[in-house]
């Protein structure tokens, strides 16, 4: 008989993993990350270009190959993609007059 056991919610814990909160909580900031792409209806080009990174690092860290890049890294990615940021910076609202 198969044994069944209740997951904790975090799979990498689950697992035995020593950096399993660390892990999921760059899932997390990925899935938000991408999400805010999305939103602005941005390539992955023009993001990682707005964030001052190669597309390639981007498009492995939305591929979830994350382990690479730093919890801090990613949040300011996330931070520069969710916040309305001066449009000298090259991302968030569009200031110009309609």
């Amino acid at each position: 008989m198969i044994e069944i056991k209740e997951g904790s919610g975090n799979v990498h814990a689950d697992m035995g993993c020593a950096d399993a909160e660390d892990i999921l909580a760059k899932a997390r900031m990925t899935t938000t990350l991408d999400a805010a792409i999305k939103r602005r209806g941005w390539s992955s080009q023009r993001a990682a270009a707005a964030l001052g990174v190669r597309k390639a690092k981007l498009r492995k860290v939305l591929d979830g190959r994350f382990h690479k890049v730093s919890a801090r890294e990613l949040a300011s990615w996330v931070t520069a993609m969710t916040t309305d940021q001066p449009s000298w910076l090259g991302i968030g609202v569009d200031n110009r007059r309609r």
